[in-house]
């Protein structure tokens, strides 16, 4: 065992094992199907595909991981393309809004919206949205267009 001392820098020419961490646990889910949202009312969207679940820490459309630092990501497209309309994405945290974006546009408007938490282990975060088209309209079910995400960044 070698320990090295703070402020070094290390060149390694070999293999290198046992520095930094890994990124888990970490998820990516999606929206399989459109889900109708009423203007004005925000609303849980249903992520209902997981693409991976490394710890098995999403579920009910929830994601409650491990302690640790995380960087999460979500977003939301209305399904709606003649009207011009305001659409916001949430990522709330133990039932109470930790990051939101706004969009405004007049063709599948999509919001997008991403930061570093920091989760105690039992903390759970959600994706929300709501939009200002005026009347009912569907949020886009897609991987590539209504999707949830997150992965551990520091210990």
């Amino acid at each position: 065992t070698v320990n090295i001392p703070s402020g070094v820098t290390i060149a390694n020419a070999g293999t290198a094992t046992g520095f930094g961490g890994t990124m888990t646990p970490q998820f990516h889910a999606y929206l399989n199907s459109n889900q109708n949202l009423s203007t004005g009312v925000l609303t849980k969207i249903t992520i209902d595909t997981e693409v991976f679940d490394s710890d098995n820490d999403f579920t009910s459309n929830k994601w409650t991981p491990a302690a640790g630092t995380y960087f999460v990501y979500g977003q939301v497209r209305l399904q709606r393309n003649d009207i011009t309309n305001q659409i916001a994405c949430y990522i709330r945290k133990n039932g109470s809004d930790l990051f939101t974006a706004f969009n405004y546009g007049n063709y599948y408007t999509a919001a997008n919206v991403f930061g570093q938490v920091s989760m105690n282990g039992t903390d759970y975060l959600e994706l929300w949205a709501v939009h200002s088209a005026g009347s009912t309209f569907a949020i886009s079910g897609n991987s590539d267009k209504t999707f949830f995400g997150g992965f551990k960044i520091i210990t």
